[in-house]
């Protein structure tokens, strides 16, 4: 292959890794509140401080930062939620499951993470299923937030996002 068609093939390969990270940077990205549909006086809230790990419900404060949640699409319709009131600190938080804990939790982010990562549902019903744990958010009638498996007539698996300034 002659010097001018090794630099232009280079170019070529160096083009086309450039397009999906420019994507990738391009992620969309919005600050939302969430609450189920049962329950739309509370909102999930991250823990108070970067040191915590507790994800629960709490009345809605539309000014709690710990109540803000940097939604970041990631890949294949499936998005991170960042807390904001972590961001900028040392330790982020994203929301997270695993498929052994029933509770979710915030963690230090990783965007890679499959437990880090959401969806809305395949079946646009409201749903935030998580990637990992293959299970959804559940407000259960105790007040708590729980993961639990898709289905059931559950009425706490359908949510809301709400932009939050």
């Amino acid at each position: 292959m002659s010097p001018i068609r090794s630099v232009i093939a280079a170019l070529g390969a160096a083009a086309a890794l450039a397009v999906p990270m420019a994507a990738q940077a391009d992620a969309a990205t919005v600050t939302v509140r969430l609450h189920a549909a049962t329950a739309t006086n509370e909102s999930l809230q991250g823990p108070a401080t970067v040191l915590g790990s507790s994800v629960t419900l709490a009345p809605t404060n539309v000014n709690a930062a710990n109540q803000k949640w940097r939604k970041t699409d990631v890949i294949a319709g499936f998005a991170t939620y960042k807390l904001v009131s972590s961001i900028g600190t040392t330790r982020e938080l994203c929301l997270t499951a695993f498929a052994g804990s029933v509770r979710p939790f915030a963690a230090t982010c990783n965007a890679s993470s499959l437990a880090q990562q959401w969806t809305r549902g395949f079946q646009n019903d409201g749903r935030i299923e998580n990637r990992a744990a293959h299970t959804t958010l559940t407000r259960m009638s105790s007040g708590f937030v729980e993961m639990r498996f898709l289905g059931g007539g559950q009425a706490g698996q359908k949510w809301h996002e709400h932009i939050a300034g």
